[in-house]
């Protein structure tokens, strides 16, 4: 990130040639995505939103800022992407799969311990079905990220432990092991199973959508972002896959990277055309 957002007004505006090539990177739905900086006034948490009775389906409403009533897009919708709705459902529901198939590694286990049932699940964390996702899932939500991040220590050593058990059952013998078993399942197997209850709730709350305030031939309109990653310059002959993109996307501009990853370019000014 080039310059903070904070500092944006300080370093930009009003000067012309500090604004030309300079973008505004943002994240939806897991791509970026970036608009031309000269034209963008503010961002600002997503604020209380009144619908409008018979308006498109990529309009989300209009809010009020500072006694001036602003129309917003629902980005999302405009290019087609899932709902924030339809995004967070699809998280729920794969980490309902999770804690099932953990539960059913768990019985596995038990089963393998106390009644000599052949074990078919995985002891090392990465290779089970949940650390599998878990070691390969990327979120921008930080939120997210930070309520993720306590499945780590529990899992592992859920897998530790019944590794251990597995290979030293014939030495604790039947009685030790299912003592083991049941602290096990009492402890780390119930923390698991505590975060996976508490996900439904905390995935929807962790999102806070951002409004990109934006002015166009005096006129002040808004889009929705998911978050905002800053501001970076984007040079003419860094933009590749025009024809492309306009295609797939009619405000669309092409693709640059940066930091390897794509990013695709829209056109504000040309936002009517996808209405």
């Amino acid at each position: 990130m080039e310059d903070s957002l904070n500092s944006k007004k300080e370093l930009l505006v009003g000067d012309e040639d500090s604004l030309r090539d300079k973008y505004l990177v943002f994240n939806l739905a897991g791509q970026k995505f970036a608009v031309a900086i000269e034209n963008i006034k503010e961002i600002i948490p997503l604020p209380e939103i009144s619908p409008l009775a018979g308006s498109d389906d990529s309009d989300r409403g209009i809010f009020k800022l500072r006694n001036q009533t602003i129309p917003l897009k629902d980005t999302r919708k405009l290019l087609r992407l899932p709902s924030l709705e339809e995004e967070d459902q699809k998280l729920i529901e794969l980490l309902e799969e999770k804690k099932l198939g953990h539960i059913k590694w768990i019985e596995n286990l038990e089963a393998s311990l106390l009644e000599g049932k052949p074990f078919t699940g995985a002891t090392d964390p990465r290779k089970c079905d949940f650390g599998r996702w878990y070691d390969n899932y990327e979120t921008d939500n930080i939120n997210l990220s930070l309520f993720l991040i306590q499945f780590d220590y529990p899992h592992k050593r859920i897998h530790e432990i019944g590794k251990t058990l597995l290979e030293q059952k014939e030495k604790v013998g039947v009685s030790g092991t299912k003592r083991e078993l049941e602290k096990l399942k009492e402890n780390e197997f119930q923390t698991m199973l505590k975060l996976f209850e508490e996900a439904p709730k905390l995935i929807r709350e962790s999102h806070r959508e951002l409004a990109i305030v934006y002015e166009i031939d005096g006129t002040v309109k808004a889009i929705t972002a998911d978050q905002v990653d800053g501001i970076f310059s984007i040079a003419p002959e860094m933009i590749q896959q025009k024809e492309t993109v306009k295609e797939k996307i009619p405000f669309g501009v092409g693709i640059a990277r940066i930091n390897e990853k794509p990013v695709t370019i829209l056109d504000l000014s040309n936002l009517k055309q996808s209405d």
